[in-house]
């Protein structure tokens, strides 16, 4: 008997990480260094190049947002305002 499609629930796949990722993973320590040093990412991957390391850009983007949490915007803290000034009763209203 065939389901249709829609009844399908299906987990999606998870795909194996190919040679690439699996450069980054070896330069991980190199990679988080230059990061926390401020060193683009675009430079990074040139650095790795100078290496030796061939990396896509895509690649080292995508190993480094899920692995070293880059480009992650710190977490946003509220700021507590002051109450609004209110005139003292000795100065005139003008």
């Amino acid at each position: 008997m065939r389901l249709p499609p829609s009844s399908c629930r299906c987990a999606p796949l998870e795909r194996a990480h190919g040679a690439a990722w699996a450069r980054c993973e070896e330069k991980r320590a190199t990679v988080a260094r230059l990061l926390v040093q401020g060193v683009r990412l675009s430079k990074a991957r040139r650095l790795l190049a100078r290496q030796g390391v061939e990396v896509p850009y895509a690649t080292l983007h995508r190993f480094a947002v899920a692995e070293l949490g880059f480009g992650r915007a710190a977490p946003s803290v509220p700021i507590a305002t002051a109450a609004p000034a209110r005139r003292s009763s000795s100065t005139p209203a003008g």
